[in-house]
């Protein structure tokens, strides 16, 4: 199903402060961690995006991060890809479920680390697939699952 009535309130709830949930919610809800607002590097804002037991898995790595570590993620991806730009062009809805496909793109000019160790910056630009899968409750997000495909 396209986008739903249901999915801009369930995303507007848990990812961005009522003043900046007026506009671009897909694109919020696919960087939660990067929203407006947010903060810097390891800012305690990105994980009250969270519930308490809330998690964020990077599956092209096999990793979930939980409490305060759930920025970790897109802060690493933030830092080897400065220009990294996410553009959803599906959102589905399934009760408390939002899915979200939006295509990564960026250019490799930062260090990416990564739990086989650290690749140094190529210069490369790159393209790749990806599907975010969030799981909402009580407003907040309880799990989001990233699944990027490079």
């Amino acid at each position: 199903m396209r986008t739903a009535p249901a999915a801009p309130v369930l995303l507007r709830r848990a990812l961005a402060p009522p003043e900046e949930a007026r506009s671009h919610v897909g694109q919020r809800a696919v960087h939660p961690c990067r929203l407006p607002g947010g903060g810097g590097p390891g800012h305690p804002g990105r994980a009250a995006r969270f519930t308490g037991n809330g998690t964020f898995t990077d599956q092209s790595v096999g990793v979930t991060h939980r409490g305060q570590d759930v920025a970790q993620p897109v802060e690493n991806y933030a830092e080897a890809f400065p220009d990294m730009h996410r553009e959803p062009y599906d959102v589905h809805v399934q009760g408390d479920v939002v899915t979200v496909e939006p295509p990564l793109k960026g250019t490799h000019t930062g260090p990416l680390h990564t739990p086989f160790g650290v690749i140094a910056p190529t210069g490369k630009a790159i393209q790749a697939s990806c599907c975010d899968v969030f799981q909402i409750r009580d407003g907040k997000i309880a799990s989001f699952n990233c699944f990027a495909f490079f």
